[in-house]
């Protein structure tokens, strides 16, 4: 069983009934490995520059649910949301050991 050791602040990308796709430079630890957990379903994309953007073919990320992705420092998170909830989106860089 692995241990989580988290490397830095959580990060929150949050959308709102303005703004329903939003991206969000990350701060990502040596480990290159982040948690992902999401208030609502929603598609996540992670990209290299700043004009990526989240479409509802991309990567669904499940309400309530962790997540563990390998992402290399400086990437960008895209988020986009399914229907008209606000939804939350929790980045926290960690390592696995």
């Amino acid at each position: 069983m692995a241990i989580i050791q988290q490397l830095g602040a959580t990060q929150v990308v949050t959308t709102t009934n303005g703004n329903s796709t939003q991206s969000n430079a990350l701060v990502i630890g040596a480990a290159e490995t982040v948690r992902v957990s999401s208030s609502e379903n929603c598609h996540i994309t992670f990209t290299a520059l700043n004009s990526g953007t989240a479409a509802a073919t991309n990567l669904l990320l499940t309400t309530n649910t962790l997540h563990f992705f390998s992402v290399p420092n400086g990437f960008f998170l895209n988020v986009i949301r399914i229907g008209s909830s606000n939804t939350v989106v929790s980045v926290t860089s960690v390592d696995l050991r």
